[in-house]
């Protein structure tokens, strides 16, 4: 679970960079590490309640399933195909003016 933890943490902060870095260059790549960033992000505090306070985390783990389950499914995978959309339209234009 520590690793996991780890994990999330470096997922999240690379996410996050990412995102800053990129705000002005590439709004849709943004936008799509933002996402990844609020993911891991609750991941890990997930994972810190877990490895502390067992019961509470398994509780916070057991919710938060159900809210990605339920609810972010079906949001999140549209926006997400949404965005990774205009990514790939955006390479493709960059692709043809280069070769161009």
């Amino acid at each position: 679970m520590v690793v996991a933890f780890i994990v999330a943490v470096l997922v999240f902060i690379g996410s996050l960079a990412v995102k800053i870095l990129q705000a002005r260059e590439n709004p849709d790549l943004s936008e799509f590490m933002d996402k990844i960033s609020l993911s891991s992000g609750t991941l890990a505090v997930t994972l810190e309640l877990l490895i502390m306070v067992p019961a509470l985390g398994w509780f916070a783990f057991a919710s938060m399933e159900h809210y990605c389950n339920v609810i972010s499914v079906t949001k999140s995978y549209h926006e997400i195909a949404v965005v990774l959309k205009r990514l790939y339209q955006r390479e493709l234009e960059q692709l043809l003016q280069v070769t161009n």
